[in-house]
Parts: C-alpha cells; sequence; structure tokens
C-alpha cells in the first residue's frame, strides 16, 4: 500500500500547490492595487512590488489551511468519480489505511505552514518594515507607515486610510 499512499500523496501535494498559487496571485494582485494610493503619493511602482513581494510570505501562511483542504477535497473528489476508492476498497484497503495515508501530505504541508509562520514571514514583514522606513526618511513630512502582523498603522497608533 505504501504505491498507494505515495500517488495519494503526490496528488494533495501537486494540487495544494496549483490552488496555494492561485490564492497567492490573487490576494498579491488585491495587495498591489491597494498600494497604488501610496505610488500616487511618491512611491515608485517597484517599490509598490517590493513590497507586495515581501507580504507573500505572510499571505501563503494564511492560505496555506484553505489551499491544502482544497486540495485534499479535489483530490478525493476525483478519485471518487473515477472509482479508484472503489477498486481499493475491493483490494482490501480499510478506511483507516485511507485515512493514514493521507498523513503524509498532511504532515508535510503543516511543517511547510509551519516553517512559513515562524521563519520565513516574520522575517520578511520586518524587512518590509525597514524598507519602508528607509524610504520614507527622506520624506521627514510624511507619517511614518509600519505593516505590521494586524495591518498598517502610523507612528501615532491610528490605522493608516
Amino acid at each position: 500500500m505504501r504505491v498507494i499512499t505515495r500517488q495519494l500523496a503526490k496528488e494533495i501535494l501537486f494540487s495544494s500547490g496549483f490552488v496555494l498559487i492561485a490564492l497567492v496571485a490573487l490576494f498579491a494582485f488585491f495587495d498591489l492595487v491597494g498600494q497604488l494610493d501610496d505610488v500616487a503619493d511618491g512611491r515608485t511602482i517597484m517599490q509598490a512590488f517590493t513590497l507586495t513581494a515581501f507580504t507573500l510570505p505572510a499571505r501563503i501562511y494564511e492560505v496555506m489551511p484553505l489551499a491544502a483542504l482544497l486540495a485534499s477535497v479535489y483530490t478525493m473528489s476525483r478519485w471518487a468519480a473515477t472509482s479508484e476508492f472503489t477498486c481499493l476498497r475491493i483490494a482490501g484497503m480499510s478506511p483507516v489505511t485511507l485515512a493514514l495515508s493521507l498523513m503524509l501530505p498532511g504532515i508535510i504541508l503543516v511543517g511547510i505552514t509551519y516553517t512559513f509562520g515562524e521563519f520565513i514571514a516574520p522575517a520578511a514583514s520586518r524587512y518590509a518594515a525597514e524598507e519602508v522606513h528607509f524610504e520614507q526618511s527622506d520624506h521627514p513630512n510624511r507619517p511614518r507607515i509600519f505593516l505590521g502582523r494586524l495591518g498598517a498603522r502610523r507612528d501615532d497608533g491610528r490605522a493608516r486610510s
């Protein structure tokens, strides 16, 4: 049954990657459109692209559970539609064994999500905040904007409009 586990894991991981890329690209587009006001205020489009790129690890961390769920449901429904589950059941695979086969892609996706959430996303957010601070140090009249986990805020604590 190791072949079945490997095939199921491969299909779920491939589908998860595809869904993750689609969701992150959609959110990146929305983030970039949201920064167009800053571009009009003097930020260059390259700086907007850079800040959007630095928010991508946090977006990956946020949408990874949804991508894993959608990919798993898609893969399982495709296997059910092509009667692969029926063949596995006839061959003697129990539902418990099938559930254990789903543990491998789940553990891999949890590890990737943990890595993004604990190591990559915080470092990228810090670097983006430093980039914004460095960019705005040339403009003493503009309030400094810091990117945080809960959104952008000004030095005085007010939410950015």
